[in-house]
């Protein structure tokens, strides 16, 4: 059996709670159910912290120092990127004298997919990640 509890709120908080329903999926009703019966139960305010500061910022530290190394190699694989870049073009214009602005950028955009390969293959599982479907991910 069920019954039924009434009550009045203002308009305003009355959307606020549906709105909260819909985001969780449920029902208004069960919505405040649910919010009543959390109400109900004992909390103790006295919180365990699950780690010292010290483990804290020790864990800081590292995720510092993994970031200060990411972004070492990220610039590291930038300069690559440009130097490759770089080497194309003076590699084409060493082995075509005389060569002009459109036949390089020809040439670089015609080479382009065997540099990007193999920068990929240098990133790939450090700094980028390739699913099943061929899609990457940064790390």
């Amino acid at each position: 059996m069920s019954e039924q509890v009434a009550t009045y709120i203002p308009d305003e908080e009355y959307e606020d709670w549906v709105e909260q329903a819909e985001e969780m999926g449920m029902s208004t009703s069960d919505w405040v159910k649910s919010m009543v019966r959390a109400g109900q139960k004992k909390f103790n305010r006295d919180v365990e912290p699950t780690e010292s500061r010290d483990d804290l910022r020790r864990r800081r530290n590292d995720l510092r120092k993994e970031l200060q190394r990411a972004r070492d190699r990220i610039e590291e694989l930038e300069g690559q990127v440009h130097r490759s870049e770089r080497e194309a073009v003076i590699e084409y214009i060493d082995e075509n004298p005389g060569a002009e602005y459109g036949q390089v950028v020809q040439h670089v955009a015609n080479t382009a997919n065997s540099r990007v390969t193999r920068i990929l293959d240098d990133v790939e599982g450090n700094e980028i990640e390739i699913d099943e479907q061929g899609r990457m991910y940064t790390r």
